[in-house]
């Protein structure tokens, strides 16, 4: 709730759900099966041995029409997804940042606390090497030519027979969810899991507006989504019996229905309070047990709790946004030059990005001196 509280006025109440969130490769698994590569999949530690899949994934006489790896998203997402450094090859190099609860990444710092310094994240090492080695995979053809503008995402395309794998952010039970959203079966194997941040919280959130005619009602409702495993179950799933039914604790479509027929189908971690949603078909009857003990050993970011006022600074973030929309994905899909991300940064700076780091910095320095740096 501190992350959705600015001096002591609640703005809205974050879903509770399991935000430990990893970071995946999700690859065809038929693919892999048919490659003869589905144990080396499951095993990989390396960048190196990704891009050797997707190298016999090229190359293949059967498969060599799929794409090797497409973006996650329409903004060319591939390496560079929300707080995460993947440029370095072993997958135990990986690294985390914390944005701040700045969507568009362009603020950054260590979540251990170490260092309460606030940076530009596309200027960090981290970030460039995310970009070099997009660049370098595009230049060998294992980029989606056109990941820098599609519309569909990551998962649509690998249903529609362009893609045969991408990066994605998910928690506990990614392999279900992936392979939901491909329409068949989908290996994930996680590369880093990330601390708990403010953005993981106001990720989801539920507020009231302020011009509702019954807020009290509204509220009595919100209530009710985090505490009625009923309204949970029908947010996400529908009617019991009519859009879904349940075996030994697992919720599953009717008979003779799928997520193309199913006239209500949504996801369990939307509606107020995740905990309380049945497990769907392919997970574990005790998911949610295994997901609520995730989240009491997870890592916490030392600047949990923390939002910026950025009233100060809203004409700087719209001509930043600007900025960002027009270079970032062409970046993140390795398509962009070195002159391109130079006059990226240059851009930036233009746009204001300095004084947006100084008012997250002080602001954030007066956090930590009223949070006693915890």
């Amino acid at each position: 709730m501190s992350a959705t509280t600015v001096d002591g006025q609640v703005f809205g109440v974050p879903t509770w759900r399991s935000m430990v969130s990893s970071a995946y490769i999700c690859m065809r698994t038929d693919v892999l099966e048919d490659l003869g590569l589905l144990e080396k999949a499951q095993n990989m530690t390396s960048f190196s041995e990704y891009e050797e899949i997707m190298k016999a994934v090229a190359e293949s006489e059967k498969w060599g029409y799929l794409t090797p790896m497409v973006a996650s998203d329409n903004v060319g997402t591939c390496l560079a997804l929300d707080g995460c450094y993947l440029g370095n090859d072993k997958f135990a190099d990986a690294s985390a940042y914390d944005q701040l609860g700045d969507l568009n990444r362009m603020i950054a710092i260590n979540p251990d606390g170490s260092d309460p310094t606030v940076i530009s994240n596309f200027e960090s090492e981290e970030y460039h090497k995310m970009y070099e080695k997009m660049k370098e995979w595009y230049e060998k053809g294992y980029i989606y030519k056109d990941a820098a503008t599609q519309s569909d995402a990551g998962g649509e395309l690998v249903k529609t027979n362009v893609g045969f794998s991408y990066l994605a952010q998910g928690e506990i039970g990614m392999e279900t969810a992936q392979s939901t959203t491909c329409g068949m079966p989908i290996t994930c194997v996680k590369v880093l899991t990330l601390p708990i941040s403010t953005s993981s919280c106001t990720k989801f959130v539920w507020t009231v507006p302020q011009n509702s005619a019954s807020p009290e009602a509204a509220v009595k409702f919100l209530n009710m989504m985090y505490t009625d495993a009923r309204i949970a179950n029908l947010l996400a799933w529908g009617v019991e019996n009519v859009h879904y039914t349940v075996k030994d604790g697992v919720a599953y479509f009717m008979d003779g229905e799928d997520a193309t027929t199913c006239a209500y189908h949504t996801n369990d971690f939307l509606y107020g309070n995740q905990f309380l949603v049945l497990p769907w078909d392919g997970q574990e009857a005790n998911l949610r047990e295994v997901a609520a003990e995730e989240m009491e050993n997870a890592q916490m970011s030392a600047y949990l709790g923390f939002s910026c006022d950025t009233t100060s600074i809203a004409n700087e973030l719209t001509a930043l946004t600007n900025a960002i929309s027009e270079f970032r994905p062409s970046i993140n899909a390795g398509i962009a030059s070195a002159e391109d991300y130079d006059a990226f940064v240059e851009k930036l700076h233009n746009s204001g990005l300095d004084k947006v780091i100084e008012t997250y910095q002080s602001q954030l320095d007066a956090w930590l001196a009223k949070n006693g740096g915890e």
